[in-house]
């Protein structure tokens, strides 16, 4: 899911600048968005108490898939 998420800020972001071939800000700061927004999703599952639990290995996963995502993404852009 996180991966997506990536994806979608690059996507997006890309979009709105014409499309560049080239590896932009965007495709460096969407996992770290990304990977913020799963760490503060882990916390507040951890706080609540609504069923969900925050676990360290969901953290992981959610931050690999979106590093993961724009691994991708930069091989693309690169390999053109």
């Amino acid at each position: 899911m996180f991966g997506g998420f990536t994806l979608c800020i690059i996507l997006d972001w890309n979009r709105r600048h014409g499309w560049p071939t080239k590896i932009q800000k965007a495709d460096a700061y969407a996992p770290e968005i990304a990977s913020v927004f799963g760490i503060i999703t882990e916390i507040l599952q951890h706080e609540m108490n609504a069923g969900r639990s925050g676990d360290v290995w969901d953290l992981v996963a959610d931050i690999t898939g979106a590093f993961l995502v724009c691994g991708a993404v930069c091989i693309y852009k690169i390999k053109g």
